[in-house]
């Protein structure tokens, strides 16, 4: 059978885990009744930065499970011209060939606006060397970052700091993935005018943060007395036990950009962790886990989408 999912008309993260993600992993859950599924692009008008690596990660899941690629239709309309163009200078058509197939030529009918080219998608290979991961990411995303989190910077006064701990972090996740996951990883940048936002996301089809944690923390966690059981806590607990770092981490990542009314999304395996000004207090505090709000607002369950994801809303 056939299964066609109709893509939202403005394709955001939310509706990407809220609409798009529980109707693929519902296909997937019965795949031995499918032949063929089309992600239909006919009715979307926008595709927001930070959902191009999550779109990369799921087709290859598709893939893996199924044994062959997906299928997407943006037809020849103006429209569609528009969503292909940005397809394909953001990085995504690059990186889809072998993953999905396509109804219509992709390379053609672009229509609308250009994008600043220092904004794009950057991939590594689960194979890659640690030395080739840093050195990809000064040549493709230094530039954005001197351009546009620098920016930031100055406005904010933070003399370069948010800068070097994102660059830094990027480096870091991706070579986690590598590491600790075994695999790929995706990072888009891009800096939209219209809406003064930098978008960056990053998302591996690894461990996640449990096993990750685990793995990694085990020693800290037994000599205090500590118990992780879910990918809510160890997200909060990797947040944290970088806290006193001066070099770069989470938690300086996130709380510069949620101090600056910024938003951080965090997604591992079956959870999101999601962080606004809103609640600043209570995660400097570290009182989140006792937090009712939190957990009702800022927490997402049954989210299932193997690996790590996320994404950052930066205003500059």
């Amino acid at each position: 059978m056939q299964q066609i999912i109709y893509v939202e008309r403005y394709l955001t993260s939310a509706e990407y885990y809220g609409f798009l993600l529980p109707k693929i992993q519902l296909i997937l859950k019965y795949y031995d009744k499918t032949d063929a599924i089309i992600l239909d692009f006919s009715g979307t008008l926008k595709i927001e930065p930070n959902v191009i690596p999550n779109l990369l990660c799921i087709g290859q899941k598709i893939k893996d499970i199924l044994g062959y690629n997906a299928i997407i239709r943006i037809p020849d309309t103006y429209e569609g011209g528009k969503i292909k163009k940005y397809l394909f200078l953001i990085g995504f058509t690059k990186y889809s060939k072998g993953i999905y197939d396509s109804e219509f030529d992709l390379y053609t009918g672009f229509e609308g606006k250009t994008i600043d080219p220092l904004c794009g998608t950057v991939y590594f290979e689960s194979q890659v060397s640690k030395d080739e991961i840093g050195r990809k990411f000064d040549q493709m995303i230094g530039p954005f970052a001197e351009k546009y989190l620098r920016k930031f910077d100055k406005i904010n006064m933070f003399n370069g700091q948010i800068e070097n701990d994102i660059i830094n972090l990027l480096k870091e996740l991706a070579v986690n993935a590598k590491d600790h996951g075994k695999s790929f990883s995706y990072t888009t940048v891009h800096a939209k005018y219209s809406k003064r936002i930098i978008y960056i996301s990053i998302s591996d089809a690894g461990q996640g943060f449990f096993r990750s944690c685990m793995e990694k923390y085990k020693k800290e966690l037994l000599e205090n007395n500590q118990t992780i059981s879910n990918e809510v806590e160890a997200i909060l607990y990797c947040i944290y036990v970088r806290k006193a770092s001066k070099i770069f981490g989470l938690y300086s990542v996130i709380n510069n950009t949620i101090t600056n009314k910024g938003i951080v999304r965090i997604h591992s395996n079956d959870s999101q962790v999601i962080f606004t000004n809103k609640i600043k207090r209570e995660f400097e505090k570290q009182d989140l886990l006792k937090n009712q709000k939190f957990w009702k607002y800022y927490v997402r369950r049954n989210l299932k989408f193997d690996g790590t994801h996320i994404e950052l809303e930066i205003p500059f």
